[in-house]
């Protein structure tokens, strides 16, 4: 019983780690797009240092620094 919830606290844990991993650049990529479309900046969008997808950000502002 016990091995069974140490293992499902970890499992949630990790879950919770591996999605803001995921989730975080993807909803930040998301709102920024939908800033720079509204003329609210030009900015160029940042990742935190371990998320995941950071060559889709570098890409991202490679496309951003073209259309300027």
């Amino acid at each position: 019983l016990v091995t069974g919830i140490v293992s499902f606290l970890i499992l949630i844990i990790a879950g919770l780690y591996i999605s803001h991993r995921v989730a975080g650049p993807l909803y930040r990529l998301h709102k920024h797009m939908n800033a720079v479309a509204e003329g609210q900046t030009s900015n160029e969008v940042k990742f935190r240092n371990k998320d995941y997808f950071p060559e889709l950000a570098e890409a991202y502002n490679k496309q951003l620094k073209r259309l300027k």
